[in-house]
This record gives structure tokens, C-alpha cells and sequence, in this order.
């Protein structure tokens, strides 16, 4: 899997109002300084939301001989943008909840030099299966919002974290999930997702020691 990089989500607004264990993509929202709320709040919320849409989530493409279009996992590749977005949000009141994200799709894609401390201080969550623009989960749908007739085969595969827990059956969920669907709900640009979480201070740790080690 490609090595996508680090969504920030405002862990004070969580999406759904079920008890529910689901902890992935759709758990809560993501790049919050694009909210009418905060991207009007400083010049610096707008230039991060405008650099992340220009550099990475408004591209797009079709796939060869089909006509799925594709974006870039909604992910930033950049330690040092990360780190300003999370001080950002901070400094506007917002909780920053840090994701680390793997998936099949090749764009964006962290360096392996700065990926690696960041996984090393992180806690694996599990797989989750996403959209990659709106980081939409189609594991909370087909669980817990409109149950999928026949999903409690795999209620063995959730984790404490409401994610699938291995690859093999987070595949096995995504065949499950089309022909259950069909057409309608089961086209889209859904990619099985490896996360994990990692504290903010952690993120920016890995910032401080990386700028060092450069400027040796």
C-alpha cells in the first residue's frame, strides 16, 4: 500500500449520533479549517485550505478504459504543512484529531523519511473503506447507518475501533459490498484504507527533530 500521508479532522464534532464503535474516515470532520466557520477566521486558514485544494484534492482523472473518475487520497503528503495546519487549528479552538493514511491509490505519497517516526508513534486503527476525495466511509453506511443485508457475517472481522482488522477480510468486505449493492451505491472512487493515529504533539515532535537533522 502507498504511504498517502496525514488527515487532520476536528475530533469536537463527531458525524454520526449513535453509539457506535466506528472510529475511521467518516468518524469525524476532516480538514476543518475548510468549514465556513473557520476558513473566513484568518488569512492563514484560507491559504492552507486553498494550497491543499490547488496542490492535491481537486485533481482528478479516468481510470483506463472506464469512466470512473479518481482524486488523490484527501491526505497530506507534507510534514511541514501538516504541522502549521494542526498549530492553526489550535490556536482557532480545534481539537485536531491526526490520521495516517495507506492506500492503493499512488497520489499523494509521504517520503518514507518522515512516514516512518510517524508510524512508529502511531496506534493502529485498522482498514476502513473510503472515498477518496470526501474520506466518505462505506464501512459506517453498511454497519451501523443503513445496515447491509447479510453484513453480520462480518461482525467478527470489526475491531475495537469499529475497522475491519485484517486486509484479507477488508477485501472480502469490499466483493460482499458491491454485489450486495449492485450498481446503485456500489460504483464510486472507494479505496480500502490503512489507518492509524497519532497525537498532534507527536506529529510536531517529528517536525522539530526532522528541520534538525537537515540543518546538520
Amino acid at each position: 500500500m502507498f504511504t498517502n500521508g496525514i488527515v487532520i479532522q476536528d475530533a469536537r464534532r463527531l458525524l454520526f449520533e449513535g453509539d457506535w464503535p466506528y472510529r475511521g474516515t467518516s468518524c469525524y470532520e476532516s480538514w476543518p479549517l475548510d468549514t465556513p466557520e473557520h476558513y473566513g477566521a484568518s488569512s492563514l486558514a484560507r491559504e492552507l485550505t486553498d494550497y491543499a485544494f490547488s496542490v492535491w484534492f481537486d485533481l482528478q482523472w479516468e481510470m483506463p478504459d472506464t469512466e470512473t473518475v479518481c482524486y488523490p487520497v484527501s491526505a497530506s503528503p507534507e510534514l511541514s504543512y501538516s504541522c502549521r495546519y494542526i498549530n492553526e487549528c489550535i490556536r482557532l479552538g480545534i481539537e485536531p484529531r491526526v490520521l495516517l493514511c495507506e492506500s492503493d491509490r499512488e497520489v499523494p505519497q509521504m517520503e518514507p523519511t518522515l512516514w516512518t517516526p510517524l508510524v512508529k508513534r502511531s496506534v493502529l486503527l485498522g482498514f476502513d473503506l473510503s472515498t477518496s476525495r470526501d474520506l466518505y466511509s462505506a464501512l459506517l453506511d453498511d454497519f451501523w447507518r443503513r445496515p447491509l443485508n447479510g453484513i453480520e457475517v462480518f461482525g467478527d472481522a470489526l475491531n475495537d475501533y469499529g475497522l475491519i482488522e485484517s486486509e484479507k477480510m477488508i477485501d472480502r468486505y469490499a466483493k460482499f459490498r458491491q454485489r450486495a449493492r449492485g450498481k446503485e451505491g456500489g460504483e464510486g472512487d472507494f479505496l480500502k484504507m490503512r489507518l492509524s493515529a497519532v497525537e498532534p504533539d507527536d506529529v510536531l515532535e517529528v517536525l522539530r527533530k526532522t528541520t534538525k537533522l537537515s540543518l546538520v
